[in-house]
């Protein structure tokens, strides 16, 4: 009977010793560590969280409320510095887009453009170069990204109306382009004969009119 005392005893000795050593390990880690509470963030969980800026629409990144848009930038340049990703210069794409200003269209097109040399049937890429070339009038390019787009998935919406979009408006460029020497006379007479039939030229020029 002592002897199953003194082995209860030394048994639960050894367990309070056990427990203590775990404990004096537990309380040299950083608070939370233990149970997986500070996960270390990866890059796409940086640009999880960028995503949520811009989750309803991409206003946040035009107007600046609540420093949104410098919180997207940080975000999106702390998932670059642990891995370049399409994503990432997609997002970086998406800021100089909405800035508007005299550069914004040259360097968004070089953004989109990485991201599709990284993954080269980003269609989300693909579709924002599409809509970049809108905005610097550079129809034709315009109509290339559409086209590929268009080549992965044929039932894009967006695609599609932007394909129509950037026809329209590259074929009535090259309409003004083939017009240009009648363009006084074109607006002030645009009924001339003259004029119409230089218009009828031009149409079947361009491939325009059978």
């Amino acid at each position: 009977m002592t002897n199953s005392k003194n082995s209860l005893n030394i048994r639960k000795e050894y367990l309070k010793e056990k427990a203590l050593i775990v404990a004096v390990f537990l309380s040299l880690l950083p608070h939370g560590e233990v149970y997986g509470f500070n996960k270390v963030k990866t890059a796409n969980d940086y640009l999880d969280e960028a995503e949520l800026i811009i989750e309803k629409n991409y206003m946040p990144l035009l107007e600046k409320k609540k420093g949104e848009k410098d919180k997207f930038l940080q975000l999106v340049n702390q998932s670059l510095k642990l891995e370049e990703s399409a994503r990432a210069y997609l997002y970086l794409g998406f800021v100089r887009h909405m800035a508007f200003d005299s550069d914004s269209y040259k360097d968004s097109v070089q953004y989109y453009k990485k991201a599709i040399e990284l993954k080269p049937k980003y269609i989300r890429a693909l579709v924002a170069l599409s809509s970049a070339h809108t905005n610097g009038k550079n129809y034709q390019e315009c109509m290339n990204s559409t086209n590929q787009v268009l080549k992965i998935d044929p039932q894009n919406k967006i695609a599609k109306r932007l394909e129509e979009d950037c026809q329209s408006s590259l074929d009535q460029h090259n309409l003004n382009e083939c017009m240009k020497d009648y363009e006084v006379l074109w607006h002030r007479e645009p009924k001339n004969k003259v004029v119409l039939k230089k218009i009828d030229e031009c149409m079947v020029e361009l491939g325009q009119k059978s």
